[in-house]
């Protein structure tokens, strides 16, 4: 930690657990469940548009569907509308008498985003896919244009940036017709070493996170030898 070697008898790791087993450890953590998670572990990643206008948008539902015409290449894949949230009415969220606008754009997009930035092409996509989306969106709210103050488009790799999280990804999928899985909350190698996360069990979320840290703790106690308390 910050240099400093620090003894402990246990450590609960709440990192990505694909990204900590292979980045964490020297050398990588290779046990039979990491093989299996990295295997079979279907996951769901993002781009997210935002932007800020200088204009009052609240006679606009809160919520709303925009079709495409034709179809929408954003990511190296095909969409055919874009959910919009409007914001204008919620003056927590930005001032009275101006817009804030975001969509979420579902998908697998790591490996474009990726190449992008290998090729040095990042940053060029990321306004180009900006300039795409509000055109469409100008189509149906054209009293937009030329009132855009700002704007912001995050894709796999930036949540692979701020959260460590593998390949971008916020949560992991139930495939239909496919069975749910559970990983051990502890490594069968090396003693004291426990995970929790949304990767250890199905589906993902803030949810199993929360349960899995719980989990994770009611294991070290009980090999512990410790009492687990609960508190009212």
């Amino acid at each position: 930690v910050n240099g400093e070697f620090k003894s402990c008898d246990a450590v609960i790791v709440s990192q990505d657990t694909l990204t900590a087993a292979d980045e964490l450890f020297d050398p990588p953590l290779n046990e039979k469940w990491v093989k299996k998670m990295k295997a079979y572990h279907p996951s769901r990643s993002c781009m997210f548009f935002a932007c800020g206008a200088d204009i009052n948008l609240s006679s606009y539902p809160e919520n709303m569907i925009i079709p495409v015409d034709d179809t929408l290449e954003l990511g190296g894949e095909k969409f055919t509308e874009i959910r919009l949230n409007n914001y204008s009415s919620n003056n927590y969220y930005c001032k009275k008498g101006t817009a804030a606008l975001t969509s979420v754009l579902s998908g697998t997009s790591y490996d474009y985003w990726k190449t992008a930035k290998d090729r040095g092409t990042y940053r060029e996509l990321k306004n180009q896919h900006v300039e795409k989306i509000l055109n469409h969106i100008y189509k149906y709210i054209p009293e937009l244009k030329g009132h855009i103050e700002v704007t912001d488009f995050a894709t796999p790799l930036t949540y692979e940036r701020y959260c460590s999280s593998w390949k971008g990804s916020w949560m992991s999928t139930w495939e239909k017709g496919k069975p749910s899985f559970s990983h051990p909350v502890k490594s069968k190698k090396i003693k004291g070493l426990y995970f929790e996360g949304q990767r250890t069990k199905m589906p993902g979320g803030l949810p199993i996170t929360l349960s899995s840290a719980r989990k994770a703790a009611q294991t070290l106690c009980r090999d512990f030898k410790h009492t687990w308390l609960e508190e009212n």
